[in-house]
């Protein structure tokens, strides 16, 4: 039997109790590997270079404050699958759509949901 390969995820939070909750929740899943943590989304276009992850969850807020040309660094290379995790109205969450996200997630969503939504992303 093949041993599967973890989903490489980079989890983007400004808040630091809400991404070490959040990264906490991904290490319990054997099929996910969090590759590292940033708190907005140019520290993340860093870290996606360097740490090369299949899914960064990234918090709706920081996504819409970000620049355009930040967010299309952070999808370089194009094989990066962004997920929104959203606390605010859809509205927002389609703006970050626009740019450059394929998915999102309610914050509130429990922890299988959010496990299906990397799962979903990554395949």
């Amino acid at each position: 039997m093949t041993p599967t390969i973890p989903i490489r995820v980079l989890v983007v939070e400004p808040h630091p109790a809400v991404r070490s909750g959040l990264v906490a929740l991904l290490r319990r899943h054997s099929d996910m590997l969090v590759v590292g943590e940033a708190a907005d989304c140019a520290e993340a276009a860093d870290r996606a270079v360097e740490l090369q992850p299949d899914v960064v969850t990234i918090d709706a807020r920081t996504a819409a404050r970000a620049t355009v040309a930040t967010l299309v660094a952070l999808r370089s290379p194009s094989r990066i699958r962004i997920i929104l995790m959203c606390a605010l109205a859809r509205e927002t969450a389609v703006e970050a759509l626009l740019g450059g996200s394929e998915t999102w997630c309610w914050k509130d969503a429990d922890e299988s949901e959010i496990a299906a939504a990397i799962r979903g992303s990554a395949g």
